[in-house]
């Protein structure tokens, strides 16, 4: 390749923001947890199911059409795969002060728990906690998920 000559725009996009092919006739709503179905390569709402890989939270759901693409492509979902620290959330068996630090569990797309889970690792971990079961929790980015 040559040095450029002239200015030259460039289609990108901020880190931790990526778009995944979704499952069909599957609803996502933004908010959602989901991870990559690791035997179809599509992204999937989170259950505690084996062949799972978490990936973070639905930012945006969109047809292709919307970007001009009118190939047979399926459907993407944008996710949030940074580790966001989601704030005030209820988490299942969350307490006291001293959970501070304790690993959490997804068990769908949209329900937190300390509860350790079947099939799959934690998806963050609590790094706040107000009061009854309200946390903060940073979750994990898809590379600390999979290092667990």
């Amino acid at each position: 390749m040559a040095a450029l000559a002239q200015d030259t725009a460039r289609a990108s996009r901020n880190r931790g923001i990526e778009a995944y092919v979704k499952t069909d006739a599957v609803t996502y709503f933004v908010g959602a947890f989901v991870g990559l179905d690791t035997t179809t390569g599509k992204v999937v709402l989170w259950t505690d199911v084996a062949n799972r890989a978490f990936l973070g939270v639905v930012m945006q759901h969109y047809p292709l059409s919307d970007y001009g693409i009118t190939t047979t492509s399926p459907d993407e979902v944008q996710v949030n795969t940074s580790g966001e620290i989601l704030e005030y959330v209820s988490v299942a068996t969350a307490s006291a002060i001293t959970d501070v630090g304790a690993a959490v569990y997804a068990t769908s797309d949209n329900d937190l728990t300390l509860a350790v889970a079947s099939n799959t690792n934690a998806v963050g971990r609590v790094v706040r906690w107000y009061s009854s079961t309200f946390c903060d929790v940073r979750l994990f980015t898809p590379a600390e998920y999979l290092l667990q």
